[in-house]
Protein backbone atom coordinates (compact mmCIF):
# COMPACT_ATOMS: atom_id res chain seq x y z
CA UNK A 1 0.00 0.00 0.00
CA UNK A 2 2.50 2.29 0.48
CA UNK A 3 4.09 1.75 -3.28
CA UNK A 4 0.42 2.61 -4.14
CA UNK A 5 0.16 6.10 -2.00
CA UNK A 6 4.03 6.95 -3.56
CA UNK A 7 2.59 6.32 -6.98
CA UNK A 8 -0.78 8.20 -6.34
CA UNK A 9 1.49 10.78 -5.05
CA UNK A 10 3.67 10.98 -7.49
CA UNK A 11 0.69 11.16 -10.45
CA UNK A 12 -0.29 13.77 -8.33
CA UNK A 13 2.29 16.13 -7.98
CA UNK A 14 3.32 15.38 -11.87
CA UNK A 15 -0.48 16.81 -12.74
CA UNK A 16 -0.22 19.57 -10.45
CA UNK A 17 3.22 20.62 -12.04
CA UNK A 18 1.21 20.07 -15.21
CA UNK A 19 -2.02 21.79 -14.33
CA UNK A 20 0.51 24.79 -13.01
CA UNK A 21 2.79 24.67 -16.45
CA UNK A 22 -0.68 25.04 -18.48
CA UNK A 23 -2.16 28.15 -15.81
CA UNK A 24 1.43 29.73 -16.73
CA UNK A 25 0.99 29.15 -20.65
CA UNK A 26 -2.61 30.71 -19.77
CA UNK A 27 -1.39 33.74 -18.13
CA UNK A 28 1.11 34.34 -20.87
CA UNK A 29 -1.51 34.28 -23.54
CA UNK A 30 -3.76 36.19 -21.88
CA UNK A 31 -0.92 39.23 -21.37
CA UNK A 32 -0.05 38.73 -24.81
CA UNK A 33 -3.87 39.58 -26.12
CA UNK A 34 -4.66 42.44 -23.48
CA UNK A 35 -0.96 44.18 -24.89
CA UNK A 36 -2.50 43.37 -28.37
CA UNK A 37 -6.06 44.38 -27.28
CA UNK A 38 -3.89 47.76 -25.65
CA UNK A 39 -2.08 48.97 -28.76
CA UNK A 40 -5.32 48.45 -30.57
CA UNK A 41 -7.33 50.89 -28.63
CA UNK A 42 -4.35 53.25 -28.44
CA UNK A 43 -4.14 52.99 -32.48
CA UNK A 44 -7.28 53.72 -32.34
CA UNK A 45 -7.69 56.51 -29.95
CA UNK A 46 -4.75 57.99 -32.26
CA UNK A 47 -6.77 57.65 -35.59
CA UNK A 48 -9.95 59.30 -33.88
CA UNK A 49 -7.80 62.50 -32.03
CA UNK A 50 -6.20 63.07 -35.97
CA UNK A 51 -9.77 62.39 -37.27
CA UNK A 52 -11.22 64.96 -34.74
CA UNK A 53 -8.41 67.53 -34.66
CA UNK A 54 -8.72 67.90 -38.59
CA UNK A 55 -12.54 67.94 -38.00
CA UNK A 56 -11.71 70.93 -35.99
CA UNK A 57 -9.28 72.30 -37.88
CA UNK A 58 -12.10 72.62 -40.64
CA UNK A 59 -14.43 73.96 -38.68
CA UNK A 60 -12.34 76.86 -37.35
CA UNK A 61 -11.62 77.71 -40.94
CA UNK A 62 -15.33 77.43 -41.95
CA UNK A 63 -15.87 79.90 -39.36
CA UNK A 64 -13.23 81.90 -40.17
CA UNK A 65 -14.34 82.42 -43.84
CA UNK A 66 -17.95 82.92 -42.74
CA UNK A 67 -16.39 85.74 -40.09
CA UNK A 68 -14.70 87.34 -43.13
CA UNK A 69 -17.57 87.62 -45.04
CA UNK A 70 -19.73 88.88 -42.32
CA UNK A 71 -17.51 91.63 -41.98
CA UNK A 72 -17.06 92.33 -45.62
CA UNK A 73 -20.69 92.67 -45.65
CA UNK A 74 -21.25 94.52 -43.19
CA UNK A 75 -17.82 97.03 -44.48
CA UNK A 76 -20.34 97.18 -47.76
CA UNK A 77 -23.65 98.01 -45.81
CA UNK A 78 -21.68 101.02 -44.19
CA UNK A 79 -20.01 101.86 -46.99
CA UNK A 80 -23.37 102.12 -48.78
CA UNK A 81 -25.30 104.04 -45.75
CA UNK A 82 -22.10 106.99 -46.14
CA UNK A 83 -22.76 107.03 -49.63
CA UNK A 84 -26.63 107.27 -49.27
CA UNK A 85 -25.85 110.44 -46.27
CA UNK A 86 -22.93 112.17 -48.68
CA UNK A 87 -25.69 112.15 -51.30
CA UNK A 88 -28.36 113.53 -49.29
CA UNK A 89 -26.09 115.77 -47.44
CA UNK A 90 -25.11 117.61 -51.43
CA UNK A 91 -28.78 117.29 -52.56
CA UNK A 92 -29.74 119.51 -49.85
CA UNK A 93 -27.15 120.69 -48.15
CA UNK A 94 -28.74 123.63 -46.09
CA UNK A 95 -31.30 120.93 -44.74
CA UNK A 96 -28.41 119.19 -43.41
CA UNK A 97 -26.66 122.25 -41.51
CA UNK A 98 -29.80 122.76 -40.20
CA UNK A 99 -30.34 119.38 -39.21
CA UNK A 100 -26.65 119.40 -37.89
CA UNK A 101 -26.97 122.81 -35.61
CA UNK A 102 -29.90 121.58 -34.55
CA UNK A 103 -28.27 118.68 -32.80
CA UNK A 104 -25.23 120.66 -31.78
CA UNK A 105 -27.53 123.05 -29.95
CA UNK A 106 -29.68 119.74 -28.06
CA UNK A 107 -25.99 118.13 -26.95
CA UNK A 108 -24.80 121.64 -25.59
CA UNK A 109 -27.85 122.18 -24.01
CA UNK A 110 -27.88 118.46 -22.31
CA UNK A 111 -24.12 119.23 -21.50
CA UNK A 112 -24.74 122.45 -19.13
CA UNK A 113 -27.31 120.45 -17.38
CA UNK A 114 -24.68 118.23 -16.25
Amino acid sequence: MSKNHRGAGQQLRTKVADVKQDLQELGALAQDAALEKVAEVQDSVRERTADLRDTASRTAEDLRARAGQFIDDGREQVMGLERSLEQRIRDKPWHSVAIAAGVGVLLGILWVRR
